[in-house]
């Protein structure tokens, strides 16, 4: 089928409904006022409407002519946006990035990251999601992300992936404050803790192997999908389990959570930054940058409240 509005004629007309007249638009666009008459003649027979109307000296749209102005208009802004991220991909920089955060960190931790990338680059699109364990990278393997951010052990091998080792984060054993574990005598030893139920964060990876990284306590689980669910869980007395320290340090002061002093010291886990080796996009490269110097920092000011 022929498409009788094309991107002249919007152009065309915008271009009067902002001048007034024929003669402005025809001034603007660097044309013949002939020219510009004979697009909007040709647009209003092929379309059997009335685009415009005289008042004076004005040239004004008629209900259907601003009908088409205001889609058209929409139409030449997204015309104009895929031209400019055209140039952006073609010098490098991808015009979206999409982000695995594990959720052991707040997804909020990447945002002063974005902020600041959006004072130098306003039209990138970002796209964050929130991944377990090895959910991470299965969803780089997959491609649905470009970056895992916090991503625990290594990727598997011979996967094209690079990692760095972002930071290492000490986990504690936790319990509300009013849950019968608090009542053992420290320090505690993991066999005691398994006549209760644990609330572990149900690994989210769909191909790859499930990550042994906070093994349940018990044959009792309570599995649920995020960090922020498990914390929660921990806070109504429903299980027992570790938790990243920092995230809870606020429920500790205030005596909601109580930390269980175990018989062996508190866990560590490295955590580490990956993409595809083959991705050498500007954007990627920047976030990646930026990530690796300052994570440390943002995740300890980014703690989730509830």
């Amino acid at each position: 089928m022929r498409q009788v509005i094309t991107i002249e004629s919007l152009e065309v007309i915008d271009a009067i409904d902002r001048k007034g007249s024929f003669a402005s638009a025809a001034a603007e666009l660097y044309r013949v006022p002939s020219a510009i008459t004979y697009t909007v003649q040709k647009l209003e027979q092929d379309l059997g409407i009335t685009l415009f109307k005289r008042d004076g000296r004005r040239s004004l749209l008629t209900p259907a002519g601003l009908e088409i102005l205001n889609e058209g208009r929409r139409i030449l802004e997204a015309t104009t946006a895929l031209a400019e991220s055209a140039k952006r991909v073609d010098s490098g920089w991808e015009p979206r990035l999409n982000i695995a955060v594990e959720t052991f960190f707040p997804v909020s931790s990447v945002y002063p990251v974005l902020n600041d990338f959006y004072q130098v680059y306003a039209d990138i699109e970002f796209n964050i999601f929130e991944e377990v364990l090895a959910g991470c990278w299965d969803s780089l393997i997959e491609g649905s992300v470009d970056l895992v951010i916090g991503a625990p052990d290594l990727p598997p091998s011979n996967k094209g992936i690079t990692a760095q080792p972002l930071i290492e984060v000490e986990s504690i054993m936790v319990a509300a404050a009013t849950h019968p574990a608090t009542q053992l005598d420290a320090p505690i030893a993991f066999e005691q803790l398994q006549q209760f139920r644990s609330v572990i964060a149900r690994d989210s990876a769909k191909n790859l192997a499930h990550l042994n990284v906070g093994l349940p306590i018990s044959q009792t689980i309570i599995r649920v999908p995020t960090m922020s669910d498990k914390i929660e869980a921990h806070c109504h007395g429903v299980g027992v389990g570790n938790v990243p320290k920092y995230r809870v340090k606020h429920l500790l002061e205030s005596g909601e959570l109580v930390e269980l002093k175990m018989d062996y010291k508190p866990r560590k886990t490295q955590f580490y930054i990956g993409w595809r080796s083959s991705n050498k996009g500007k954007v990627l490269h920047w976030v990646v940058e930026e990530i690796i110097e300052r994570w440390a920092e943002l995740i300890q000011h980014r703690v989730i409240k509830r």
